[in-house]
């Protein structure tokens, strides 16, 4: 069962910490999925291959950065209720 944590009283710098590391270790692991990717599309399939995939990762992270804006746009209201 969930609980539910008081983000506005206690000490700041734990409360900060604790809700940064998760996001913190999404993204490490979102960099690491895209270095490995990189290193297998270059050795196994060739340079055209690893350029396409180094001019298609802006792409991603504009997606991923809208879906992450987005989820917590709508994690307002959805708090509030």
């Amino acid at each position: 069962m969930a609980t539910s944590r008081e983000m506005t009283a206690g000490r700041a710098l734990p409360l900060i910490f604790n809700f940064t590391m998760p996001l913190l270790m999404g993204n490490l692991l979102q960099q690491t999925y895209s270095l490995v990717d990189a290193a297998f599309v270059g050795k196994f399939l060739g340079i055209n291959a690893l350029a396409s995939v180094g001019a298609s990762t802006s792409v991603v992270f504009l997606i991923l950065g809208f879906c992450n804006g987005c989820c917590g746009g709508f994690g307002i209201p959805v708090a509030q209720k």
